[in-house]
């Protein structure tokens, strides 16, 4: 038996199908392939990962065995593609994983079709729809607590309007003042709310404009201090600031950056409830000017750390504390813009330490932008 030598044909297509598979192994969505009677002939690497099969296991097998997807039994897409008019349909669906998991997926399927119109094979591409859906969700979950909470805001304020002005005559200045606060607070309840909402959505559009201008932290600190500490006490904790030295002046958007310490602040006040101190601390070095804010609170959880400041993501105490989880997000967001970056410590049970870094001169275009 003679043995052929390739020629040079054969070997550019060698070295052509094995770049198509090195593709497709490599492709960052699971792909896999049937031949005509719809058993499976390969099976990228997340392919493995995302439904647990490995190729050894799925190749050979009818693919709605691999994939038990809510389509494969009775609706089948490769079954269903008009060949004549389109070989290609896209659909959500689900799959069923080795282990019994059900994982939503978008479905992208392609037949292939010789020249004589007959199917012999297809492709299926599916990608992960768990992230999607999960921001879908807290998407929708943020929109109805925005609304909860403007709504239950306006009925109070609306409430203790409708006393004021029912029984102006009979209100005595006590129960008047008390009534003034009670509104005073529901309206900066919702100020505050607003701006989370606004910087929010400039955030995730990206169009979260900023405005440099020498800045003196000094004043803004202690007028923070000042806006803050009867807050404080109210929750049954001393604010103090620790400013010995005049910090130097830096280029940074004051309106934005207050919103950074204002978040910092409301976060470590709600969560140190009648637990000793907050204590405001202020360095530099030659190149960055740094603020701390720690309290003695209740801390965070270790493995919450490298998602706090994740839209959304609420942690400790979630289930008593107000809010939506946006608000260390915008920090961070602003912080990077500013070309710095705002780090944490924490230990459960003893308090929180954020470490706002801002450098004294912006690099305008090399600056770490926040996430979009």
């Amino acid at each position: 038996m003679s043995i052929h030598a390739p020629d040079a044909t054969d070997v550019h297509n060698i070295h052509e199908l094995d770049f198509h598979r090195f593709i497709i192994e490599n492709l960052p969505i699971a792909v896999f392939t049937v031949d005509a009677a719809m058993k499976i002939t390969s099976f990228n690497n997340l392919a493995e990962q995302l439904t647990g099969y490995a190729a050894d296991e799925a190749i050979g097998c009818y693919c709605g065995d691999i994939l038990k997807s809510s389509v494969c039994r009775s609706n089948c897409l490769l079954k269903k593609i008009d060949y004549r008019q389109n070989a290609v349909m896209r659909v959500e669906s689900t799959i069923l994983t080795k282990s019994g998991k059900t994982i939503p997926v978008g479905l992208n399927t392609a037949a292939f079709i010789n020249n004589n119109g007959i199917f012999t094979g297809g492709v299926d591409a599916f990608l992960d729809l768990r992230p999607l859906k999960a921001l879908e969700r807290e998407r929708d979950n943020f929109t109805s607590m925005i609304a909860h909470d403007i709504k239950s805001s306006m009925v109070i304020i609306g409430g203790f309007v409708r006393r004021l002005v029912k029984k102006s005559e009979k209100t005595d200045s006590e129960k008047h003042e008390e009534y003034i606060e009670i509104i005073r607070k529901e309206i900066s309840k919702l100020e505050s709310l607003i701006k989370d909402f606004i910087d929010f959505s400039r955030l995730r559009s990206g169009n979260m404009e900023m405005h440099f201008s020498p800045t003196s932290l000094d004043s803004e600190l202690m007028d923070l201090h000042e806006m803050y500490a009867p807050q404080a006490r109210e929750a049954g904790v001393v604010l103090e600031l620790h400013n010995e030295k005049t910090l130097s002046v830096i280029y940074a958007d004051m309106n934005h950056l207050k919103r950074v310490f204002c978040n910092l602040l409301d976060n470590a006040i709600k969560y140190s409830q009648g637990k000793g101190k907050i204590i405001m601390t202020t360095q530099e070095t030659d190149s960055h000017v740094i603020v701390e804010i720690e309290d003695h609170g209740d801390g965070i959880a270790p493995h919450e750390l490298s998602r706090i400041f994740e839209p959304f993501h609420r942690g400790r105490g979630i289930n008593k504390k107000e809010g939506f989880g946006i608000g260390l997000s915008i920090v961070h967001a602003v912080v990077k813009e500013h070309g710095g970056d705002v780090l944490v410590k924490s230990t459960p049970g003893e308090g929180s330490l954020f470490t706002v870094v801002l450098p004294k001169t912006i690099d305008y275009e090399n600056r770490e932008t926040g996430p979009r």
